[in-house]
């Protein structure tokens, strides 16, 4: 049974005219540095025109409009994230929480080649302008509830406790990188990339520890040592099992996750829809005029 297809930005454009991929490349790189740095109104065509070497009246004869530059920008930032994380390891990977860590650590390997995507990306998921944030919102929930269908094939779904719902684990981890990402703006503070990470592991280990079968946790110290991407690819890759499962797990969950304790825990999670907010948050940093 065949994937379904991954929802696509500009289904409603015409092919980009004739550019050849080096020449596309340097106005994509133009274009998430202009859009990460000034939003999408703030975003000049005639600079990003001029960093891609080429005059503005050019880049609107490849790009018909600022909408069509940046929903194709977004589409080859997406590429380049699938291209980069989803390589042969990753389909060997068969528990979920290993398969999220390995595929954001080469996101985030991503995000520091190209210092605007985590940016470009943040305003990309909070859009709060009219000409892209119905197309944007739509595209990021579609993304959302297509991605366990087309890229969690090989995931062991039997390790959940039973009347856990898989998609809830899933949302548990949206929403507090929403609410991270929420705080984060709202002070002013700037989004890195290596607490996020740090973050981001813990996260998975608290989710890991409530949602999965006692046999699948062991005893852990926080914080494990965390391997390389390149190492951490290949212990993920293990049929994971539960010394992989527990590799990540945090001292203060996976402490009683193998122990009587966890008969305490609820068992049953109600199914809830994988959505993400359809709306900017009031505390979103206002995009530059």
């Amino acid at each position: 049974m065949s994937s379904p297809p991954m929802p696509r930005l500009t289904e409603d454009l015409q092919p980009t005219k004739d550019m050849d991929e080096g020449r596309f490349d340097m106005v994509a790189n133009a274009a998430l540095e202009a859009f990460g740095r000034d939003g999408y109104k703030g975003a000049s065509t005639e600079q990003i025109a001029r960093k891609a070497g080429m005059s503005k009246g050019l880049l609107f004869f490849y790009f018909r409009n600022k909408r069509e530059l940046y929903l194709k920008t977004m589409e080859w930032m997406y590429g380049k994230a699938v291209e980069i994380a989803v390589d042969q390891e990753f389909w060997e990977i068969t528990d979920l929480f290993d398969l999220l860590i390995y595929a954001a650590e080469k996101k985030s390997a991503l995000m520091r080649q190209y210092p605007w995507a985590m940016e470009f990306c943040i305003r990309a998921f909070y859009p709060d302008h009219r000409d892209i944030a119905g197309t944007m919102n739509s595209w990021n929930a579609a993304m959302i509830d297509q991605m366990p269908k087309h890229y969690f094939k090989n995931v062991d779904w039997s390790k959940f406790r039973d009347g856990i719902e898989p998609s809830y684990a899933l949302n548990l981890l949206i929403w507090l990188a929403d609410g991270w990402m929420h705080s984060r703006r709202s002070t002013g503070s700037p989004v890195d990339i290596d607490q996020m990470m740090e973050e981001f592991y813990r996260w998975c280990d608290m989710v890991r520890s409530w949602t999965y079968k006692p046999e699948y946790l062991v005893e852990a110290s926080w914080p494990p040592t965390r391997a390389s991407s390149s190492d951490a690819a290949g212990s993920h890759a293990t049929s994971g099992s539960s010394d992989t499962s527990g590799s990540h797990a945090t001292s203060g969950p996976s402490d009683t996750a193998g122990s009587s304790d966890t008969a305490t825990r609820p068992t049953e999670i109600p199914p809830v829809p994988t959505t993400k907010p359809t709306e900017a948050s009031p505390a979103q940093t206002k995009e530059e005029a």
